[in-house]
Formats: structure tokens, C-alpha cells, sequence
């Protein structure tokens, strides 16, 4: 079975496919291709971005801590010893 893989953004509710393509490839590569075209066409940066473990790079972290975008999840590195259930919530 043949399955395509898409990388898709949300902008008020709406869902944008940027990318397509029916081979592998690495998601987090397209990070920073869509916060450039979001930034095109609102003329801004976003706030901030939600995304998923792969797209956490230290280079995609670099990229939206140059610009002021919050990126979501925990850092990198190992987590401390002693964390609050809530502050594991809110990492996440």
C-alpha cells in the first residue's frame, strides 16, 4: 500500500495543505517554509506554533526563538527529577 504524506498548517479555522509528496520525507524540514508563507500573508510572525516532537529541532527552536514564536512542548534534554503533575500537563 502506497500512502502520500502531507504537511498541513491551520490558519482561523481553516486547514492549508502545503505539501504533498508520495515519498519519505522529514516533516520538520517544512517548519520554517510555513512560517514564512504564514508571515507573507498576515505580515507578521506567528505567536506561536503547535507542533509535534519531530518538528522540535534545535534548529526549528532556533528559528522561531529568532523571531519571538513560541514553540510548543517540553525542552530538550533530560526532564528534572522533581516536576509538579501539573507542570507535566502543561509541558505537553
Amino acid at each position: 500500500m502506497v500512502v502520500a504524506k502531507l504537511s498541513v498548517s491551520c490558519r482561523d479555522g481553516y486547514v492549508f495543505l502545503d505539501r504533498i509528496d508520495w515519498n519519505n520525507f522529514n516533516e520538520s524540514l517544512d517548519l520554517k517554509a510555513q512560517v514564512e508563507a504564514f508571515k507573507e500573508a498576515r505580515g507578521v510572525y506567528p505567536e506561536s506554533v503547535h507542533v509535534d516532537r519531530i518538528y522540535r529541532t534545535r534548529e526549528n527552536r532556533a528559528f522561531c526563538k529568532e523571531r519571538g514564536i513560541r514553540i510548543s512542548g517540553p525542552p530538550l534534554g533530560r526532564p528534572p527529577a522533581n516536576v509538579s503533575a501539573s507542570k507535566k500537563k502543561q509541558a505537553q
